[in-house]
């Protein structure tokens, strides 16, 4: 039986919108809904309805089945909501056909397979005219069955068949017209029927039956050496939040399911069109429509010895390209989809809405969730990494801590999406300010420097790194009021900051000695402590102004207007002057005489970030690791050796045989580029490189530049 029946319900007023009663489903629960109707004689249609919950969770169909000859309609919706969410409705739409009767059931289980796109299977539909008995041959050994049928009349004793157990039995008594729903369950046993039910009078039905995966058996880990066996070590424990969409997935299986995008980067002497969309794709000096993507999903190869283009192949070693992955296509601000790049298209920001959808109901995907990759860099390694860094002296730097083996540990989080909103308060009404630095693809790190307190002892954590927002020194208000920073720093883009913290005995929070990590939503900002943090997402110098509306060009002025270019051409004079103002204030005094006044850090209200706390939202923790105060929890699938469908999947980073991670730099040519792939589409309007992809920044990099600055500002005690 079902581990609880949310709701059922009827409605025998004619219409064509009807909503359940509210309910609250259980993270990590399945939620089935069936429900029938019949349409209104030569008025309705018998059509499929969609399902909407008022708690935002997306319910897919996983079956819906007219009847031939009679105006009935039974259809099956199915959610696994990841995270907690709060009672709510679900309204059935049938897009305005009337019908003169609709009935539902919703029900809840536990125990089943955590993949949403692969939790049911052996869907099965069945009609049957003007009869009393419909069989719908279902019966298998090893997974429990669920049915339901509806009737277009009342069909007088309606009865599950032998084996098989009767949930719900629903009449439905409407004006002028009459039907009904029954439920039931079969047992996994080979030795009973299968699914099928009688009734009294003859009548015409339609029944779906399917069959419900469990919960899968987690496969045998077999070490494979002393590399894995620290990663497990210290595997981080992540408490996400109730309204986050996005767990960390496989990188490879991400990119396996994107289009490929070429986009100029630049050109010689200057920045190119890499945000204009008739530069990218197939042969971007011509400029036919509409533009067509380098290889289509399905069509990549990370390995060099798995079907596809391959990542690593010259072609892809261009230095005036980027290469962008794009999985969802595109949207507007309106929240409108686009699937293509042509003429007419808007292509302004990544659909997170639609990558969203296609982790909930591709299998494939959905089985490549709750998965980090991890790279563990030797003290050899990281010498030679520190040294293509001039400035400053980072070899110096590791070199005076004087640490006995010293290995640096990095946590690669990848989420398939990232949303960025701006600094303000007073801008949350503005789409463009809501999506500002929003974007396809987006990687996060948690990095641990480990040293051995002496020879021949075990490895413990000495530094910790976290990407997110940079926060204050002594209180998350020295972020706004002048205070100084903690210990951090940017990525070369810009786009993603790194927090170095001391390991000490209470910082970071453990259980068993795996540190406890609190991420935004939507940002996927990590913290070390929960709650309602003010930080900085953008640098100082390239915080978005006048709510996101600088960040287009077209907000800059004409020809027309002479005095607003003699009025930048003053303030550009100032940037550029020594000792003159900042580029953040200088940006600051363009846009006010150009636009007028507008909301910066010295005339809004900073917007604080939730960082959730344990137990509210999912978390992901080690197997077979007792977190006490966890909530709805799964464990990280993260494993090497994975073969699915001919392609290996391995989780830790290989970079002389996985092409999509970046090479080292050559020591004696620092300078020399490495070829790099933007992790989300490019986008138009795009002139600050806020909103396309992400490259995958040197976590390394900012790592120990993060130490520097808090050794230089006296961040660390």
């Amino acid at each position: 039986m079902p581990t609880r029946t949310l709701t059922t319900g009827t409605s025998t007023q004619a219409g064509s919108r009807f909503e359940t009663a509210a309910f609250t489903p259980l993270p990590g629960r399945l939620v089935v809904v069936f429900v029938t109707s019949a349409a209104q004689p030569l008025i309705g249609e018998s059509i499929t309805p969609t399902a909407t919950s008022q708690q935002g969770e997306f319910f897919t169909l996983v079956a819906t089945l007219k009847h031939p000859s009679a105006e009935l309609t039974l259809t099956c919706f199915r959610a696994l909501p990841t995270n907690a969410i709060g009672s709510g409705t679900l309204t059935f739409d049938f897009g305005g056909r009337g019908q003169r009767w609709c009935a539902w059931v919703v029900y809840e289980y536990d125990g089943v397979d955590p993949n949403g796109a692969t939790v049911i299977s052996d869907v099965t539909p069945v009609p049957v005219t003007a009869g009393n008995r419909l069989d719908t041959g279902l019966a298998l050994d090893d997974k429990l069955c669920v049915a339901a049928i509806a009737l277009d009349r009342l069909g007088g004793g309606l009865a599950p068949g032998v084996g098989s157990i009767e949930i719900d039995d629903v009449p439905i008594q409407a004006p002028f017209a009459a039907g009904e729903l029954g439920t039931l369950e079969r047992a996994a046993d080979a030795g009973l029927p299968s699914v099928q039910w009688t009734w009294g009078a003859d009548a015409d039905a339609v029944a779906i039956a399917f069959a419900l995966n469990p919960a899968p058996t987690p496969p045998d880990r077999v070490e494979v050496g002393p590399d894995e066996r620290l990663i497990r070590r210290y595997e981080p424990i992540l408490f996400l939040h109730p309204d986050e969409k996005f767990a960390p997935v496989d990188a490879k299986r991400y990119l396996e399911h994107c289009r490929l995008w070429s986009a100029f980067e630049k050109l010689w002497g200057g920045t190119g069109p890499r945000d204009i969309p008739r530069y990218w794709g197939q042969s971007p000096t011509n400029k036919e429509w509409p533009r067509i993507p380098n290889a289509q999903a399905g069509q990549l190869s990370g390995m060099a010895n798995e079907p596809g283009t391959f990542l690593g192949d010259p072609q892809f070693d261009l230095l005036h390209y980027d290469f962008c992955l794009e999985m969802g296509g595109w949207r507007d601000e309106t929240g409108v989809h686009e699937s293509n790049v042509d003429v007419d298209t808007n292509n302004r920001y990544a659909d997170g809405a639609e990558v969203a959808r296609r982790y909930n109901d591709d299998a494939d995907l959905g089985a490549s969730k709750y998965w980090y990759h991890a790279e563990v860099f030797t003290e050899d390694r990281l010498t030679a990494l520190l040294s293509t860094v001039k400035r400053p002296d980072l070899q110096s730097v590791f070199r005076d801590m004087a640490l006995v083996d010293p290995v640096l540990l990095c946590y690669y989080l990848f989420f398939p999406h990232h949303d960025q909103h701006g600094p303000l308060q007073e801008c949350t009404d503005s789409p463009r300010d809501q999506l500002v630095g929003s974007c396809g693809g987006d990687w996060a790190c948690i990095s641990l420097l480990l040293r051995r307190p002496d020879v021949g002892l075990d490895h413990v954590p000495y530094y910790i790194g976290l990407t997110g927002e940079q926060f204050g020194l002594n209180s998350d208000d020295d972020i706004w009021t002048g205070g100084p920073y903690g210990a951090h720093h940017f990525d070369d883009d810009d786009r993603i900051n790194l927090n170095v913290y001391q390991w000490k005995p209470d910082l970071p929070n453990t259980t068993a000695g795996h540190p406890r990590i609190h991420v935004a939503p939507g940002s996927h900002s990590l913290s070390i402590t929960a709650g309602n943090r003010l930080g900085a997402a953008f640098p100082s110098h390239a915080e978005p102004l006048h709510c996101g509306e600088f960040d287009s060009p077209s907000l800059m002025p004409g020809p027309d207007t002479p005095s607003a270019w003699e009025t930048l051409a003053v303030v550009v004079a100032k940037i550029l002057a020594l000792g003159g103002i900042g580029f953040g204030a200088g940006v600051a005094e363009v846009a006010s005489a150009l636009m007028g006044p507008f909301p910066n850090p010295e005339l809004g209200t900073p917007r604080p970030t939730q960082y959730p706390a344990a137990g509210t939202g999912l978390t992901i923790k080690p197997e077979g690791l007792d977190v006490p105060d966890e909530g709805p929890k799964v464990a990280w699938r993260s494993q090497n050796g994975l073969t699915l469908n001919n392609r290996r999947y391995d989780f830790i980073v290989d970079r002389a045989v996985q092409a999509w991670w970046p090479s080292d730099p050559d020591p004696y040519y620092p300078d020399d580029p490495i070829p790099r792939f933007r992790w989300g589409p490019p986008v138009e309007f795009d002139p600050l490189s806020r909103r396309a992809g992400m490259r995958f920044p040197d976590f390394w990099k900012m790592f120990f530049l993060g130490i520097a600055d808090g050794q230089a500002n006296k961040s660390f005690p």
